[in-house]
């Protein structure tokens, strides 16, 4: 069979290539053509030479009837004759060689000897020749019987010679063994130097042994570094003058001469002496070992378990540690000028400040001389008192009688059986057990004020409630209060509840100076008010709610919050108690948002919104501005190119039609709506309906509507539209 070929047109989806099904039946007859091949190649051969396959095995290459010339066998490749390279040699792994290898050219190795190399006669071969030298060469042993002599470096692991090392770069090795010279313009590195020559360099001489068993001398132009331990005839002042032993940025010197021994650890100074005082600049940690000085002890830190022993001072910011047998300390007082903490024996514990007693404490209750303020509670578990000028707490105030001559502040809890005070309360909320709370000042409580007794006092301001059950009176102040709720009379020239205002006192009310809520200076509801009996309302009445549970008549209601009618479901709930025809619900300033109603009977000249809609049942759910026609499964479904357009789904319709039907999606009928638009459009442009729900300027369905706006995008977008169904 010939190969089948494609024809997939001269431009996308122009018509005139091949079908889906012609495609694909062209490409099974070519795969079918391959899998139904039974070739299996296992050698190419010309004349004489061949490569053969082995199956799963060897791949051979014989060569003019020479057989196996090259074997290929996994990770190994064998020549069975001699290999004669012109070109360069490149090994990445091993080469294992049995007979000769010619090389023209180079021979590159990535990988590494595994075997000797060695010259095929003695002392004939070289390493290189005079003009093409080696750049360098790593050894652990050369071993030669004549000089090592390199204008590059000479580095090995162990270098001898019975001749000298000469070279105008570095000498690096593991062992420097010679009978004659080192010399070295660079430097000389090893472990162990022997030599009986000199070793000379320009730079420096690094070993961790340099012994020179002859007579000659170790020349640097640069440093001596190791272990100088078993250097002799080193003096300051002649052959050898040594500031400073250094390592990195550790380093031990001297600072001039005759001056500062000074020790540096990782760029840190924490030693120096000048010979009598030694500084120690860092904490100082000796162990279990003893700290013995006749001089002083002076540090950061000092730390040893065992002892510190000194014949003079041991100073420090702080001691840490057991002071039992500390001597020359006052255990029964600590004193700092005139201030000071005295315990005295079995008996009462002070506190002096300044010369004055601010804090005495006893067996029987603690006593503080001013003001006493506390970031916590401030408790006697409720069986003792707390009385004094001033007591401020930021937690609670807990005891069986609080009395102070100035003021009670807390931001928790007040609690007590009496809370008598000449200034003023202030707390979060304040609980009376039993008994009155009584204050010639202001009550002020951030949270509630509960009281078994009564309440009385200058001003009361608290932002919780006031419980007693008994009387609120201020002679002549004012009552502020999130809650007011007392068994007996309230009264005050000014009662203000944030939540509810209630008393229940005895008797019935006259007039606005008798009965058990009263107020001189007026009475402001934000909220409910709640009365049982008859509401008489001379002026105007200003509430949050206002509930009568029969007929109220005002002059004027005015309510912040809501308004509640009908509570007995009449058949008329409001009625307009002047001329028919007469006053409006809101005014064209101040409009309300939405009227709800079962019926509305009426003229409406004006609507917001612009298109007249009606509720339909939809497949599925749509976007705004979606064109649909009649079908689908319920009612109504996408509008394609050969359906008739139905209408728009609506965004705010200004009438719409069988709203009870609460499943179903508003569809524009008459009027301007957005509409989905694919492609560009200007303003006076009809519109048709394309596919998906979509309109267009160019489609070929029927007419939707006129375009309202111009809109250059090419993409699909809403644009706002006349309806002309």
């Amino acid at each position: 069979m010939t190969r089948q070929v494609i024809n997939v047109g001269v431009t996308a989806n122009d018509g005139t290539g091949d079908g889906l099904r012609s495609a694909y039946i062209k490409c099974n007859d070519n795969f079918n053509e391959l899998y139904n091949s039974s070739i299996t190649p296992t050698a190419i051969t010309n004349g004489t030479s061949n490569i053969a396959v082995a199956n799963n095995a060897n791949v051979t290459i014989s060569v003019a009837g020479s057989a196996n010339v090259v074997t290929f066998a996994g990770s190994t490749t064998a020549f069975t004759g001699n290999a004669t390279i012109s070109g360069d040699l490149t090994i990445a792994n091993s080469l294992s060689i049995t007979q000769d290898v010619t090389i023209g050219d180079q021979l590159i190795i990535n990988g590494s000897f595994g075997s000797n190399v060695l010259p095929d006669t003695n002392n004939t071969r070289n390493l290189g020749n005079t003009t093409l030298r080696f750049a360098s060469m790593n050894t652990v042993l050369i071993n030669a019987i004549g000089n090592i002599t390199t204008t590059a470096n000479i580095s090995g692991g162990n270098l001898i010679s019975s001749g000298s090392h000469i070279t105008t770069g570095n000498v690096t090795g593991g062992n420097l063994i010679t009978a004659g010279q080192v010399v070295s313009t660079g430097n000389v590195t090893g472990g162990n130097f022997i030599t009986a020559g000199q070793v000379v360099a320009t730079a420096n001489v690094t070993g961790l042994n340099i012994l020179s068993t002859g007579t000659g001398n170790i020349i640097t132009a640069g440093f001596f570094k190791g272990d100088g331990g078993f250097l002799s005839n080193v003096t300051v002042a002649s052959n050898v003058a040594v500031t400073q032993i250094a390592n990195g940025t550790s380093v031990v010197g001297i600072s001039s001469s005759g001056g500062n021994v000074e020790i540096t650890s990782g760029g840190v100074l924490t030693l120096q002496t000048d010979g009598t005082v030694v500084d120690f600049l860092v904490p100082l940690n000796f162990g279990a070992a003893n700290v013995v000085t006749t001089g002083n002890v002076t540090g950061g830190n000092v730390l040893a378990s065992a002892n510190v022993i000194a014949t003079a001072n041991v100073s420090a910011a702080n001691f840490l540690g057991n002071g039992s047998f500390l001597t020359g300390i006052d255990a029964t007082g600590i004193s700092n000028g005139t201030s000071n903490v005295s315990v005295a024996s079995n008996a009462a514990t002070t506190v002096g400040v300044a010369g004055t007693t601010r804090l005495t404490i006893a067996a029987t209750g603690t006593t503080v001389a001013g003001v006493m303020t506390a970031t916590g509670n401030i408790s006697t578990a409720g069986t003792g008192n707390i009385s004094g000028g001033n007591v401020i707490a930021t937690g609670n105030i807990d005891a069986a009688k609080v009395s102070t001559t100035g003021t009670i502040v807390a931001a928790g809890l007040v609690t007590g059986s009496g809370l008598n005070t000449a200034g003023i309360i202030t707390d979060g909320t304040m609980s009376i057990q039993t008994g009155s709370l009584t204050s010639v000042a202001n009550i002020a409580a951030g949270g509630n004020v509960t009281v078994t007794g009564n309440v009385s006092g200058g001003n009361i301001i608290t932002a919780g409630a006031v419980l007693p059950t008994g009387n609120v009176t201020t002679a002549a102040g004012n009552i502020n209060a999130g809650n007011t709720i007392a068994t007996g009379t309230t009264q005050a020239v000014t009662v203000s509840g944030t939540t509810l205002v209630h008393a229940t006192g005895s008797g019935g009310a006259s007039n606005t100076t008798t009965g058990a809520l009263r107020s001189a200076g007026g009475l402001g509801v934000v909220e409910n008010a709640f009365i049982g009996g008859l509401a008489t309302i001379t002026g105007a009445t200003t509430a949050g709610s206002f509930v009568s549970a029969g007929s109220a008549t005002v002059g004027s209601l005015s309510t912040a919050g809501t308004l509640t009618v009908n509570s007995g479901d009449a058949v008329t709930a409001v009625i307009n108690g002047g001329t028919n025809g007469v006053g409006n619900v809101g005014s064209s300033s101040k409009t309300f948002n939405v009227i709800h109603a079962t019926t509305f009977s009426g003229v409406s000249t004006t609507a917001k919104y612009a298109d007249v809609a009606e509720q339909y049942l939809a497949d599925q759910e749509y976007d705004p501005g979606t064109v649909v026609s009649i079908g689908g499964v319920y009612e109504i479904t996408l509008c394609g190119l050969g359906d008739h357009p139905a209408g728009v789904i609506s965004t705010d319709p200004a009438y719409l039609m069988n709203s009870g039907l609460t499943a179903g999606l508003p569809v524009a009928l008459v009027g301007r709506v957005p509409v989905r638009i694919f492609g560009s459009v200007q303003k006076g442009q009809k519109v048709y309906s394309d596919i998906m729900g979509r309109a267009s300027k160019n489609a070929a369905g029927q007419l939707v509507g006129i375009s309202l706006e111009d809109n250059a995008s090419e993409g699909e977008k809403l644009v706002e539209c006349m309806l002309k169904l």
